[in-house]
């Protein structure tokens, strides 16, 4: 069990870069992910715990970091493009994670997979849930411990929802504004700390019905 306990935490990031985030959305996001990166490099806890992948979805989906040591991580300055094709982002983050199979497998506890996005796909509906499927049915990501995020009302709650996998641990949140950001990622950061730890991750503190959605609002 002590072997257990030193296992790193892989951390994927699928986020939007489409059109629609330009502007102030791309700005707090490139600040909140620096700020998230920047404090689980000093957190003891986390300074040596988490590999992190982050993964982008416009026209096509790039990798723009590919399971790097936390400690290694220099924050990556994100821009936008133009249309929203969530498809080739999951068929993105497929490869990343299958090119690492073996290392996850043996070396890693469950991964987290933090979705963003502040809109709909611009791909067909189809395209993107086959490829949610292939990773629904993959032996390490319907394992990983999920969270999508929806900035703002364009966003179907039922795009967000289709990630979820497990009510136990995946979560659908949606915040008002591209300023309620900075309360999004300080969940992330917690429940980052508490998988690290070996420990089931927290609700988020907001407000939804069961099984719903739940609103994300800055204090």
């Amino acid at each position: 069990m002590e072997g257990l306990e030193h296992k790193p935490i892989p951390v994927v990031f699928l986020i939007d870069v489409s059109g629609s985030m330009s502007g102030l959305g791309i700005q707090q996001v490139n600040i909140n992910l620096k700020e998230y990166i920047d404090a689980l490099k000093i957190d003891p806890e986390t300074k040596d715990a988490v590999q992190l992948s982050i993964v982008t979805f416009s026209d096509s989906g790039d990798t723009v970091l590919n399971f790097q040591p936390i400690a290694n991580v220099v924050a990556p300055n994100l821009t936008t493009k133009s249309s929203t094709n969530l498809a080739r982002g999951l068929s993105e983050v497929m490869k990343v994670v299958q090119a690492k199979a073996d290392f996850i497998k043996s070396k890693c506890k469950r991964p987290l997979l933090v979705f963003m996005s502040d809109g709909n796909a611009t791909c067909p509906e189809k395209d993107w849930r086959a490829e949610l499927d292939r990773m629904n049915n993959d032996f390490i990501m319907k394992r990983a411990v999920r969270v999508a995020l929806g900035a703002g009302n364009e966003i179907k709650d039922s795009t967000l929802e289709a990630f979820k996998l497990n009510n136990e641990t995946d979560v659908a949140v949606r915040i008002g504004t591209m300023r309620d950001l900075g309360e999004f990622f300080k969940y992330i950061r917690t429940i980052t700390k508490e998988l690290s730890a070996g420990k089931q991750p927290s609700k988020p503190i907001g407000t939804a019905a069961a099984g719903s959605v739940v609103l994300i609002t800055s204090k």
